[in-house]
This record gives structure tokens, sequence and C-alpha cells, in this order.
């Protein structure tokens, strides 16, 4: 024996379902506030590396990777929308191919990424040597 869900309307709600639906969602796809400057890595893709794989596309939670496309409407490489990048890492994480780099949000002009000197990475040693050592401690 199944028991069938009917849905109510709560009570005390100032708008309609349709009212609701109008003023409080947005289209899928659109983000609606620019990247106010918090950003600290920002992905570099390198279009000589990449294979259209579109992993990074796929997968990235804002939906910022988007598809470049010549006139015929062949996607033809992957570009990011700086604007709303928060600079989370996963298309660099998914990418099967390493030509996307997390370059420094405030290390000058970067070219791509197969001219970054440095990815972050967590696993990478910290370079400039040895912390103790450098504060003067003998």
């Amino acid at each position: 024996m199944t028991r069938k869900f009917t849905p109510y309307l709560r009570e005390g709600l100032a708008a309609t379902p349709a009212e609701f639906a109008r003023s409080t969602c947005f289209e899928g796809g659109h983000l609606t506030s620019v990247n106010a400057g918090w950003r600290s890595v920002r992905p570099v893709i390198d279009p000589v590396q990449c294979t259209l794989c579109l992993n990074c596309y796929m997968y990235c939670p804002d939906g910022t990777v988007f598809k470049v496309r010549d006139g015929e409407g062949t996607c033809t490489a992957v570009a990011v929308d700086y604007d709303f990048c928060k600079g989370c890492g996963v298309c660099a994480k998914v990418c099967p191919v390493p030509c996307i780099a997390m370059v420094d949000e405030h290390g000058g002009e970067n070219e791509g990424a197969a001219e970054a000197a440095e990815t972050l990475d967590e696993t990478a040693p910290v370079a400039g040597g040895d912390s103790a050592t450098e504060g003067g401690a003998a």
C-alpha cells in the first residue's frame, strides 16, 4: 500500500508560487555577482597543450570555463571567465594533460600555463629553504 504525497502551499507565504519563482530564481548557467578580488590563484590554460577533452568545462562548479567556437560552431578552445572564477582549482585537478596551471593572482603578468615557472601544489616543497634558518636563529 503506497500513499500518494500531495504537496500543499504553506499558509502565510507572501507570494504565490509563480511570483516566487520569478523573483528568486535565475536561468541556469548565469552567475549574479562578479569576483570581488578575494581570489588568490587563478587557472591559466595553455591552448597548445589542450586536447579539448572538456573535463574542465564539465567539472567547473561555477560554469566559468566556456567553449570558444569558430564561425561554423565547432569548439576550437576553452577559456576562463575570470570575472566569476573563484580559483578553486577543480579544472586543474581534472585535467588529464598538465595544461592548466593555478598561478598566483597577484604575481604579475603570466604568459600561459607552459610558461608559468611554478604551479601551486600542496605536495611541492616550499621554496626558500628551512624557515628556522631564515629568521637568523643559530
